[in-house]
């Protein structure tokens, strides 16, 4: 009969072919986008300490490169706060959805700033932080509208609406009035502690406006 480890054997022999795949290419971005890889199949196992430990990997490596991909990095910072997220550790959470928020206002993507933003208003209100949250889905949902009108996050009614319930419709009536001309100052108000401000400018990544990679 197979033995059981048949499938976790096959498993990391596939791994290690991608990663000596990657590393042939001496392509830093490869390399660094097969740890993110890695990552994600790690993490949607429910695996997230070694999810964690590939995405961070992918950071690195990144970091390493000539001329950073912004993308990837971005992508990389939320992928690990996630899996932070997973692990209970919600103060580095934040601290690198902040910064995945960072490096997508230098390329700028909205898109990527909108992943962001929704992950960090989401926690922000799972903990009562309901400020920073309604101003967070603001900012989002401007963005939102600007990158694609039709997209269901652009309706910042829709966006609210789980608070509303939960806070009551007046609360979230007087946070809006309160954030109103204001949301990317509140925003970066609440990630001020985790000294992020000038995070993507002391990487120097170049902004620019194309694809997803060069």
């Amino acid at each position: 009969p197979r033995s059981t480890l048949f499938p976790y054997t096959t498993l990391f022999r596939s791994m290690e072919q991608m990663f000596e795949a990657a590393k042939e290419t001496k392509d830093v971005h490869t390399v660094a986008q097969a740890f993110g890889v890695a990552g994600e199949f790690f993490g949607a196992q429910g695996r997230h300490k070694e999810a964690l430990a590939m995405h961070w990997k992918e950071v690195s490596t990144l970091c390493a490169m000539k001329e950073i991909c912004p993308f990837c990095l971005s992508d990389a910072f939320r992928h690990a706060g996630a899996e932070l997220m997973a692990l209970g550790e919600c103060v580095l959470a934040n601290d690198r959805y902040g910064k995945s928020l960072m490096v997508a206002r230098s390329i700028p993507n909205r898109t990527r700033q909108i992943q962001a933003l929704h992950l960090l208003a989401r926690h922000w209100a799972y903990h009562g932080e309901l400020r920073p949250a309604v101003a967070g889905y603001v900012l989002l949902a401007r963005l939102a509208v600007e990158h694609d009108p039709t997209r269901d996050d652009a309706s910042l009614g829709l966006l609210l609406g789980e608070l509303e319930v939960e806070h009551g419709k007046d609360k979230i009536a007087a946070l809006l009035h309160e954030v109103d001309g204001k949301p990317l100052e509140i925003v970066d108000e609440a990630l001020a502690p985790y000294n992020i401000a000038d995070f993507a400018a002391s990487l120097d990544l170049k902004r620019t406006s194309e694809g997803d990679h060069w």
